[in-house]
């Protein structure tokens, strides 16, 4: 196994014991709620593949109200069928396609309604998931507690980042909590947010959440169209530096 893999598999798991244990603040309490684990869906495809998207999402709700805790990558693994009757992540999916075969000079196109049967979520496998709120989760998000959450967890957040290493990150309606996890660290280029982690400047996309309501071929080109814009941004960036470093 890559020695990345081993890596990423320990220190994910070391972090998450530690946050489950951190203890109780107010009504956050992620060891009586159900901890939900997220991350990297599958490492040994993920860290040998030049385009690492990370989709930041809000929470996740199992649907029956338990507080048990589970693995969201590995029901995302283990329960394909499951997982594809959900549009959330059809569409999630659909995006890392576009995302991952998309660059400064050609943008990928939505393939087709035949074509998109047949990938299914099989994308999903490239891609990595953070969610802000990490136990109790709800079907509908409300602004207030989801900031009560990132303030309690920044620090294991930002470290869970750190720990993926993305190459770019989509802000699935959470770009306004940002801030709150990585403050100073987030700067703004060519009017494109980037977070600095570890010297290394990662874009972040400010987008809708996959399951909102607009039609399918316009929040597949609003992303793809924002990521490509910002790919063409950044090579702006890099000739210029090159060339005044010429100079």
């Amino acid at each position: 196994m890559n020695e990345k893999v081993i890596c990423y598999n320990r220190e994910i798991e070391k972090l998450f014991l530690a946050w489950i244990s951190k203890g109780q603040l107010g009504t956050i309490n992620h060891n009586a709620d159900g901890f939900i684990k997220d991350g990297i869906i599958k490492p040994h495809i993920w860290f040998q593949s030049e385009c690492r998207p990370l989709f930041l999402l809000k929470e996740a709700y199992n649907g029956n109200g338990s507080k048990d805790s589970w693995d969201l990558c590995e029901w995302i693994r283990s329960d394909v069928e499951s997982v594809g009757k959900i549009s959330t992540w059809m569409t999630i999916s659909l995006w890392a396609k576009g995302i991952i075969n998309t660059n400064a000079e050609a943008l990928y196109h939505l393939p087709n309604e035949i074509e998109q049967k047949r990938l299914g979520i099989s994308c999903l496998d490239n891609i990595a998931v953070v969610n802000l709120r990490k136990s109790g989760g709800q079907k509908a998000s409300d602004y207030e507690i989801l900031k009560q959450y990132v303030a309690f967890d920044k620090s294991e957040l930002s470290h869970e980042i750190i720990l993926i290493q993305p190459t770019v990150i989509i802000c699935g309606g959470t770009f306004r909590y940002i801030k709150d996890i990585f403050g100073k660290s987030l700067i703004w280029l060519e009017d494109n947010p980037y977070i600095i982690l570890n010297d290394v400047g990662i874009p972040v996309l400010d987008y809708y959440h996959p399951a909102c309501r607009f039609p399918k071929v316009m929040k597949y080109y609003g992303l793809i169209g924002m990521y490509q814009q910002m790919l063409l941004e950044n090579k702006k960036i890099q000739v210029r530096r090159s060339t005044q470093f010429k100079m």
